[in-house]
């Protein structure tokens, strides 16, 4: 029940104006298992600034999933 109150008050988070905010967001649901879409980290890889390109990057190797290896290995040989 705890767990679920946390996802719940987690949730307005994902559509903050701050990129930041939202991955951060994604991550933690994440790792509270709250069925959370990581696709929009995909997004931020592209996102104007280099500082929030690498925090897509980051977080989306924290999460371990396979399946961003592709995007993350696109994303690193992209101009800066």
């Amino acid at each position: 029940a705890r767990i679920k109150g946390l996802a719940d008050n987690l949730r307005p988070l994902l559509s903050d104006s701050a990129l930041q905010v939202r991955a951060g967001a994604i991550f933690a649901l994440s790792r509270l298992n709250a069925g959370v879409d990581p696709t929009p980290l995909a997004g931020m890889l592209n996102a104007p600034e280099p500082s929030q390109r690498a925090l897509a990057a980051f977080v989306l190797g924290e999460l371990g999933n396979a399946s961003a290896v592709p995007m993350l290995m696109a994303a690193s040989a992209a101009p800066a």
